[in-house]
């Protein structure tokens, strides 16, 4: 994330494979690790993910909350 960071460039260019990876592995780290900070620790990388998220091709694609009640 750190070196993401510091390509500012990398998150602003044409939508390309690479934001794509980004967005998952960036989705995959609110998933996972949705306590670490990561957020606060990298605003751009957070400005960009917000970005992402708004373009209705990777809307589409987001799993459906998990619905707590039933977990253990």
């Amino acid at each position: 994330m750190a070196h993401f960071e510091k390509q500012p460039d990398m998150l602003a260019r044409p939508f390309d494979i690479a934001q794509i990876g980004l967005t998952c592995v960036l989705g995959y780290a609110d998933f996972r690790f949705a306590d670490c900070g990561w957020r606060k620790a990298y605003p751009k990388l957070d400005a960009f993910h917000e970005k992402m998220l708004a373009r209705p091709s990777v809307k589409v694609s987001l799993p459906p909350p998990a619905d707590r009640r039933t977990l253990p």
